[in-house]
């Protein structure tokens, strides 16, 4: 009985040790999350903003064309004082949701860059990669179920 009693304990010991460094880890998130700057409450603070960072939205839309020229006129009209750029993914439409992209983009050449994804029609997160890879800031390859 001995020899189940020192297993035990050693999985208990991991449990505990686990919870601990869990605890840590968290505890340290939420000490870091404070010292993290916001935009928004930089002009009630009197801080200075010397430069807004880089903003890159992409827009995946396939088979859209009622609402895809509403939905990027509202991101493309934006008061945003930093580089905002748009990226508006058209994954194979079968209606006019490329022609309004591209319409859209002919107008808005500074914000707007649309992308028709040429791999094969797998997995969404293949489609987009293409697209992100053009984004200003964001990682090259992700996977659509994890944030990047």
């Amino acid at each position: 009985m001995s020899g189940r009693r020192i297993v035990r304990g050693v999985w208990t010991l991991f449990a505990i040790l686990g919870s601990v460094a869990w605890l840590a880890a968290v505890a340290g998130w939420f000490r870091g999350a404070g010292q993290v700057p916001v935009l928004r409450e930089a002009p009630a603070a009197g801080k200075q903003i010397d430069r807004y960072p880089c903003v890159s939205v992409v827009v995946a839309a396939r088979d859209e064309e009622a609402g895809v020229g509403e939905a990027l006129g509202s991101v493309l009209d934006q008061t945003y004082p930093g580089s905002l750029g748009v990226l508006a993914i058209d994954d194979r439409s079968t209606d006019g949701t490329g022609e309004i992209v591209s319409g859209l983009a002919a107008q808005r050449p500074d914000r707007l860059r649309p992308v028709r994804p040429s791999v094969p029609r797998r997995r969404k997160s293949r489609r987009v990669a293409p697209a992100q890879s053009r984004a200003a800031g964001l990682p090259q390859r992700f996977n659509m179920s994890k944030p990047p």
